[in-house]
């Protein structure tokens, strides 16, 4: 059986031995019981329409798509733009909502879910800036709607490691190792 669930969710269920192998963000290994691989690094992004860019900011004229900022208080300056969101229990949520602290933002949130399909189908059309993991957007859009989105590239503190983990005594068994290898020859593939 395959079972989707946040990241908490998926460490108790391999911790209790429900599920023989997860794939979350594992903090580095800390002598617990399980055995963690490295699969990719992941980076959280902001992605907006740039009609909805530049009513945001109207007398910015941006010649690219690719925005990086030069450290995380310059976000500050999305303060009135509205927003999409997961909830706070979610790691771009989190993030998020660690950069209205930091920045004494009181932003709009137009919508909060936890279905990131959800949240990436309603910034395509305009209703607001999604903060999204880089990986699930380029799964979730084609290469041209990706292309046509405003990328905005966090300083700090947007990558994080995704990791497989298995209690050490399922960590041996061959199909549970072999899928692992397989998951990460398959993903090197399609992101070389």
């Amino acid at each position: 059986m395959i079972r989707e669930t946040d990241n908490e969710v998926a460490s108790e269920l391999v911790h209790t031995g429900e599920v023989d192998l997860a794939i979350a963000n594992f903090a580095e290994d800390t002598g617990d019981p399980l055995v963690l691989t490295d699969f990719y690094t992941e980076e959280l992004i902001l992605l907006m329409q740039p009609d909805l860019y530049a009513a945001q900011f109207p007398s910015r004229y941006f010649d690219s798509r690719c925005i990086h900022l030069k450290d995380n208080h310059e976000f500050a300056l999305f303060d009135g733009c509205p927003l999409l969101l997961n909830p706070e229990g979610d790691i771009s949520g989190r993030f998020a909502r660690r950069l209205f602290r930091m920045n004494g933002m009181s932003p709009e949130i137009r919508v909060e879910s936890s279905n990131i399909e959800t949240l990436l189908e309603l910034c395509l059309r305009g209703a607001g800036a999604c903060i999204t993991p880089a990986n699930l957007a380029e799964a979730v859009f084609t290469k041209e709607q990706m292309e046509h989105m405003v990328q905005v590239h966090f300083a700090e503190g947007a990558k994080y490691k995704i990791r497989f983990a298995s209690l050490r005594e399922r960590s041996r068994w061959k199909m549970l190792r072999d899928f692992i290898k397989t998951a990460q020859t398959t993903y090197e593939s399609v992101h070389q």
